[in-house]
């Protein structure tokens, strides 16, 4: 950067500041500053400051001073004394020279190694070295990213930098619109564990190896409405996943509500005073009322499962309490064993359903509910009129089985009449 002054004395002199990067060996160098272990692709670079007149070089010389936050005074001298000579021996194009020997030679000549050790002093404006250094290498790494195409592993398409993102936690890059709408999307859509990196090599990784993008990063992307509600949902997931939290179910309130211990079913929202039932979510109606979970089949079944996970039980034991699992346990297996009786003693009526059972008797059966004449043994209607012909009907599976499962009860020798008569 180059700025023209004229003096008092109307001389025209001619300064400015150039600003000079030291190339760096390997590309990434280890800095250590004060045991503190950093890997940088960019130091800080050279300032020159300098000022000549127009009679430079044939009568006046290039007066010039050098500064860098992280070198010390002793070195900095060595390289003034190194550019007084280059000066001495080459008049012409000296910020040329001067700025190919400080990036090129710069390290060598100072007998700089690395790991390079230093101190994490604080600089001018009271800003620390450490901090300098990273903001140099973040400044610097954008701009290279800016000016470097990349193919969006979305779209597919090639494009600037400038007019991409990469995710800071893995590296890869999208281009904006294909993130920012894919992230929106999911996002709006309740769907927040799939909020991570949509490359393939990051997809085929474990949740836990596959880590979402800081809300720092995620506001950038997708905004600050959307990266808030991304935080509510998170925040929502996990005091779900709380056994001692329910929620309140009145739809203006909904605040996470503690359980008492004291009490198996009883809520109170600390939000908006109400009193609500643990297992039905209703107003609280008392201990004595049998109430239903509201996904009764869906929580006696998860129980169920993992019998064999003393952890997962401790889980829903927590959160529903272990009196109503066990009540749930004791119902499901008495209706499982009704429903098993059921099946082996009774037959359905065709028409309205109701379970019928035979006590004694032939298989001709009227139910009582809605006066449906019906076989027992299939339990397919039947003929008012002549309710026995479905069991003289040569070639049907109740062909001659009127009296199949009577017993004594009946002599055998009237099916034979039976059938005459019909």
């Amino acid at each position: 950067m180059y700025s023209s002054h004229r003096l008092t004395t109307g001389v025209e002199l001619i300064s400015g500041t150039l600003s000079v990067s030291i190339e760096i060996p390997n590309d990434t160098v280890e800095v250590i500053l004060d045991q503190e272990k950093m890997h940088l692709h960019y130091l800080p670079p050279i300032i020159i400051e300098f000022t000549m007149t127009p009679r430079y070089p044939l009568q006046d010389v290039c007066k010039f001073s050098i500064q860098n936050v992280w070198l010390n005074k002793d070195q900095l001298n060595v390289l003034k004394t190194r550019l007084h000579e280059i000066w001495e021996s080459e008049k012409n194009v000296i910020l040329y020279n001067f700025a190919d020997f400080l990036q090129h030679d710069a390290l060598s000549c100072l007998g700089v190694s690395f790991p390079l050790e230093l101190k994490n002093v604080t600089c001018s404006g009271g800003v620390s070295l450490k901090k300098i250094l990273e903001q140099h290498e973040k400044s610097c790494l954008q701009e290279t990213f800016v000016h470097t195409s990349y193919t969006c592993s979305i779209c597919m398409e090639e494009k600037k930098g400038e007019s991409c993102t990469q995710l800071s936690r893995c590296g890869h890059v999208f281009c904006k619109v294909c993130l920012t709408g894919y992230f929106a999307m999911l996002i709006r859509e309740g769907m927040i564990h799939q909020v991570r990196c949509p490359d393939l090599e990051c997809s085929a990784k474990k949740e836990d190896d596959n880590e979402p993008p800081s809300q720092e990063e995620l506001i950038l992307i997708v905004g600050e409405d959307l990266a808030n509600r991304y935080d509510r949902l998170q925040l929502q997931l996990k005091l779900q996943a709380d056994p001692s939290i329910t929620f309140c179910p009145r739809l203006q309130c909904q605040q996470p509500v503690l359980k008492d211990r004291n009490y198996d079913k009883l809520c109170i929202c600390s939000e908006c005073g109400y009193a609500f039932c643990l297992i039905c979510q209703k107003t609280w109606h008392g201990k004595q009322v049998h109430c239903q979970f509201k996904d009764t089949p869906a929580i006696l079944q998860q129980y169920l499962d993992c019998e064999d996970d003393p952890e997962e039980l401790k889980k829903l034991e927590a959160k529903y309490g272990k009196k109503n699992l066990d009540k749930l346990v004791n119902d499901y297996k008495i209706e499982m064993e009704t429903e098993k009786w059921k099946r082996e003693n009774t037959v359905e009526c065709p028409t309205c359903h109701i379970p019928v059972e035979k006590t004694f008797g032939c298989n001709h059966m009227t139910c009582q509910i809605c006066q449906t004449h019906f076989c027992f043994l299939c339990g397919s209607w039947v003929d008012p009129s002549h309710p026995y012909k479905h069991f003289n009907m040569q070639g049907n599976l109740c062909y001659m089985r009127l009296f199949e499962g009577a017993g004594d009860v009946y002599n055998l020798d009237e099916m034979d009449l039976l059938e005459v008569h019909d």
